[in-house]
């Protein structure tokens, strides 16, 4: 008969067993994290990068190079606006749309000085873009006004917001990130984040909040007050245009989906994007925006992997930053063939 372990050695080798288990458990969230291995996002060394590019900020705090007030004359200028699609998470200044816009809008118009100067920030609402316009309009003086319009542009905070889950936050901030702040800060940030989602995925599961979508479809509905809201700010802005004697604004869909068909059972669970972006482009075009998107561009059978910037981030890939800089160059293109009103004046 084995001799017994005394009850303390025993308790020791649990105690050690349960402090080893939350570092096992972050190593292999680590070793699972899709971002592992890729470039910087965020801070490093007191510099900010979005996946490898460095963000510089101009003077007015967005993500653009400074500009000249007034402007100079003989100058063809864009003014772009929109949120992190726009903003450009996961691009170069010159690979995101507005920059390759501004290429294509040089070559089509040789002799022109062209800028495209782009005011965006992520989760940017659309609310927001009316009120930018409302600012910078008259600095900026430009020749076409063009929105970059991404399907959550009507929740009035983050993609995620509800009433709900925006009350569940001030009602039980331990759960919503007290957890999770107070495991970063002890050295687990993946076990934090994945507790903190978990938490939320639970309370939806219960009906205490809805999901992201279910939050969003709402939104969509005519009689709420965040499509209420949109349809005034898309009615104040070409108003405001108008008044100045400036072009009707332009509304671009930043699809990052092909449409759903028949022909393409791929995308069917993407049919809600598609119905949010022909939603909003027939209220642009009823409000007298000059409006289309990019979804007859995108190719339905390109792999999963072309659409996003890489595993771990699913903001539009380079090839979708293309493909929008097409559609906008016609877009503005088209509309300058008829009038460039602003430049008439120099």
């Amino acid at each position: 008969m084995k001799p017994l372990r005394p009850i303390w050695a025993i308790a020791l080798f649990n105690a050690l067993a349960l402090l080893f288990i939350p570092f096992a458990l972050e190593a292999a969230l680590t070793l699972l994290d899709p971002a592992r291995g890729l470039p910087p996002d965020g801070y490093l060394d007191g510099t900010l990068y979005t996946w490898g590019h460095e963000v510089r900020i101009n003077r007015y705090g967005f993500r653009e190079r400074d500009f000249e007030i007034p402007k100079p004359p003989g100058t063809f200028r864009v003014m772009v606006l929109g949120d992190s699609f726009t903003y450009g998470i996961g691009m170069s200044t010159n690979d995101r749309y507005a920059g390759l816009l501004e290429a294509k809008l040089r070559l089509a118009l040789p002799g022109r000085r062209v800028e495209v100067l782009t005011f965006a920030l992520p989760g940017f609402s659309f609310s927001a873009y009316r009120a930018m316009v409302g600012r910078y309009l008259e600095r900026t003086d430009p020749d076409a006004v063009l929105v970059g319009f991404c399907y959550n542009d009507l929740q009035p905070r983050a993609q995620e917001y509800s009433v709900e889950r925006e009350l569940f936050d001030h009602q039980h901030p331990v759960l919503s990130s007290g957890f999770r702040v107070f495991l970063e800060r002890h050295g687990f940030p993946h076990i934090g984040q994945s507790l903190q989602n978990g938490i939320y995925r639970c309370a939806e599961w219960l009906g205490i909040m809805p999901g992201w979508m279910e939050a969003l479809d709402r939104a969509y509905q005519k009689h709420r007050p965040e499509w209420q809201a949109f349809l005034e700010d898309l009615k104040a802005v070409r108003i405001m245009l108008e008044e100045k004697g400036y072009n009707p604004p332009i509304f671009l869909a930043l699809n990052q989906f092909p449409s759903p068909t028949s022909q393409t059972p791929r995308w069917s669970e993407r049919r809600r994007y598609a119905q949010w972006y022909i939603q909003a482009l027939e209220a642009a075009a009823r409000a007298g925006w000059r409006a289309a998107d990019c979804a007859d561009l995108i190719p339905p059978e390109a792999p999963s992997e072309w659409f996003f910037v890489n595993p771990a981030d699913q903001h539009p890939s380079a090839a979708l930053h293309t493909l929008y800089a097409r559609r906008a160059a016609e877009m503005i293109l088209k509309q300058a063939g008829g009038s460039v009103k602003k430049n008439e004046r120099h």
